[in-house]
């Protein structure tokens, strides 16, 4: 259950399903069945609104009003349009609706219930206008919990945007397989808990349907993790090279770290002229080098037990032609490389020279800042901008986020729908990137160090949780590895 639809890829499983000989009704019951179950659970004994709209979601909202006035609760339903207006199998769910049916103009906003979001689904893809917007207004201020059919009204399934308008909601309730809009922002966090109900479509219907992406999980690459033998010794578990910062020098001492944390036998960070010192003082395991300067760091790199590069964490922009220089050096050498931070800001402006250099053995990790220096203003939402990133680089991009979104040139794609807020901290990244450069120096290839580091950066960041720095997560990552 872990792929992720499109608008158009979920319509084709309905269709397939249909014309497999179950009817649309059919499915139309199970999902407002479905939607019954959840909120009859969360929100037991409770008065319930339930907003329907012209389609196929009003219909489900109709379905699910059925079934929670059967089990005994109070339900006041609402249409956008005359009930007797609508067409096909939401007209057919509306006829068995016995209660009165208001207009959302006259409609009151009962006190302490629970709202049924069932006014458009996922293929929605315009601005709210009134009287929806009036109606979610007065809820919002009577502060009312809103569970979602599908998806909250407003949301795009396709690309996560959203309509200020829209509503919060604490539960969305979604059928088959989850949308692209509950996983990008902003619509992932318009959508709250989201869970996938079986309403009757076969998983035979996506060799049909194709999907969109894949939901971060370890059964993607947990086959891949690194397990040493018995007989294993520091330099078979790899070595990293990282190029250190003149006067970010924790930014390395971090990364150095998760390296370590995620089993690389040794990792060697080369320090600038007179840094030497500073260097010295952090983790007694940290192998630190004397560097002669941005020219000569791809020396400290060539020896070929030297298996993983990372360049950027708290380099500096000072000298941006020196750090192109030792970035395409680097490159040259075809070994695993994590590029991140400063070493992607360096090509603002010059990013074909980058492009010509990187090869398949390389993982870029931007935010969304760094993402625009390199690549410019691509058009689409942040899963279509990351495919194209990854095509014109030629290699595994991860654009950081809430919405962490890792694309392979193959236009292969994953999503990290684990959203960690204490992540939002100085150095997190850092941490991150050397993780995946950790990754690459134990052979895992570039997509799947990337998709797994992701993983347990977000779990160790939710098993320390408030308070966090990133200092704490490296001695996080034993306690996530050992529960996998």
């Amino acid at each position: 259950m872990h792929e992720i639809l499109t608008n158009g890829q979920m319509a084709a499983a309905d269709r397939f399903t249909i014309a497999g000989g179950t009817a649309g009704i059919t499915l139309m019951e199970a999902a407002g069945r479905a939607v019954a179950d959840v909120v009859a659970a969360c929100y037991p004994g409770r008065r319930i609104l339930i907003l329907c709209g012209p389609g196929n979601n009003g219909g489900d909202g109709f379905v699910a009003g059925r079934h929670l006035k059967d089990r005994g609760f109070e339900v006041d339903m609402a249409c956008l349009t005359d009930a007797g207006t609508l067409k096909g199998d939401a007209a057919r769910a509306a006829g068995k609706w016995d209660g009165k049916t208001q207009s959302f103009e006259e409609v009151p906003i009962p006190e302490n219930a629970v709202v049924l979001d069932a006014v458009f689904g996922t293929g929605f893809d315009r601005a709210l206008e009134s009287p929806v917007t009036d109606l979610f207004q007065k809820i919002k201020e009577a502060k009312l919990p809103v569970v979602a059919v599908d998806i909250p009204s407003g949301v795009n399934g396709d690309t996560g945007a959203g309509d200020p308008h829209a509503l919060q909601a604490a539960y969305s309730v979604t059928f088959f397989r989850k949308k692209l809009g509950h996983v990008l922002y902003p619509g992932a966090g318009f959508s709250g808990q989201v869970s996938v109900h079986d309403i009757g479509i076969s998983d035979a219907a996506l060799a049909e349907t194709g999907f969109a992406a894949l939901e971060n999980h370890p059964g993607l690459w947990k086959a891949h993790l690194p397990h040493p033998a018995a007989d294993t010794h520091k330099y078979k578990k790899g070595h990293v090279v990282m190029m250190g910062g003149a006067a970010m020098t924790g930014a390395v001492r971090l990364a150095s770290e998760a390296a370590m944390r995620v089993g690389a036998g040794l990792c060697s960070v080369v320090a600038p002229p007179g840094t030497g010192e500073i260097y010295r003082k952090g983790a007694a395991h940290i192998l630190i080098e004397d560097g002669q300067g941005y020219g000569g760091f791809a020396a400290h790199c060539r020896d070929e037990r030297r298996s993983a590069v990372l360049i950027g964490p708290g380099a500096g922009l000072k000298d941006k032609a020196g750090l192109q220089k030792a970035v395409l050096d680097v490159l040259a050498l075809e070994k695993p490389c994590v590029l991140d931070a400063d070493a992607l800001s360096a090509f603002e402006g010059e990013a074909d020279v980058l492009f010509e250099a990187l090869h398949s053995r390389c993982v870029l990790t931007p935010h969304e800042g760094e993402f625009k220096r390199v690549f410019g203003g691509l058009d689409g939402s942040k899963l279509e901008r990351c495919q194209k990133a990854a095509k014109m680089a030629g290699c595994a991009v991860l654009l950081k986020g809430p919405d962490t979104v890792i694309c392979a040139p193959d236009r292969t794609v994953v999503i990290n729908s684990d959203s960690v807020p204490a992540l939002g901290t100085a150095g997190s990244g850092d941490v991150l990137a050397g993780m995946i450069a950790g990754y690459l120096a134990q052979g895992v290839g570039a997509f799947d160090a990337a998709c797994m580091s992701v993983w347990i950066h977000a779990r160790a960041g939710a098993h320390f949780g408030e308070g966090l720095v990133a200092s704490d997560l490296p001695n996080e990552i034993p306690l996530v590895l050992k529960a996998l």
